[in-house]
């Protein structure tokens, strides 16, 4: 009899211990280690870098769109309103022509400036009514910076540094540069010794800043249809 007790006290402590294995497989299924919630954590972190570098460049991209798209327009606009005024050109008579050209880099960037006289004038309503003759110039704003004058003075006189109104015509400007072609040379000014000359030909170079990093450089050469 004693016998038969201890073999059902050894098959009870089996079955409890078997049910302690049960329980505990139960519980370790039930959640996550450490260890697994560091990688479900460190693969979210990198999915997360990835989106989020995905949408900042994304952004980027429209952004530099958008700035190219206004400094194509801008170029377009200057270019334009520059070949107007020199399609009209005006000389006083066969001996003299007035072009007031500067060769200007002191500041580390181009900074010319071009005055000349052209029958262009269309005047707006709140503009003062003036001859088919005025004088033009094209230069940089020398107290505000990236601005691009177009001064118009309806009294012509010859004197470019004075009289006139100023117009800004394009904004963000980083350099404004001129050239000049007699025909067979390009020159990067036109001399009191070619006063009694016309180029045939200009060549505009216009660098606009797009943001802090990025210019974009601009060219258009315009045919002076007097010289031709």
């Amino acid at each position: 009899m004693s016998f038969t007790r201890i073999k059902k006290a050894n098959d009870i402590s089996t079955l409890i211990t078997v049910a302690d294995m049960g329980s505990n497989r139960i519980k370790n299924s039930s959640g996550f280690t450490l260890i697994e919630l560091v990688v479900a954590i460190a693969i979210l972190g990198i999915i997360v870098t990835v989106i989020y570098s995905s949408f900042t460049s994304v952004v980027a991209l429209i952004t530099r769109s958008d700035n190219t798209d206004e400094s194509f327009q801008l170029a377009r606009v200057v270019f334009d309103r520059i070949g107007r005024d020199f399609l009209c050109f005006y000389r006083h008579d066969s001996t003299t022509v007035f072009l007031h050209a500067v060769d200007d880099f002191t500041s580390g960037y181009d900074n010319d400036r071009i005055d000349f006289l052209t029958a262009s004038y269309i005047p707006g309503p709140s503009d003062p009514p003036a001859g088919d003759v005025i004088e033009v110039g094209y230069f940089l704003d020398p107290d505000e910076s990236g601005i691009l004058i177009r001064r118009v003075d309806i009294t012509p006189d010859k004197k470019p540094e004075q009289g006139g109104y100023l117009i800004p015509i394009a904004d963000n400007v980083a350099g404004f540069d001129v050239e000049y072609f007699d025909g067979e040379e390009w020159y990067s000014e036109w001399g009191e010794e070619r006063k009694k000359l016309l180029p045939k030909a200009l060549r505009i170079t216009l660098s606009i800043k797009e943001d802090f990093m990025t210019k974009r450089i601009f060219t258009r050469t315009i045919s002076i249809p007097l010289a031709l």
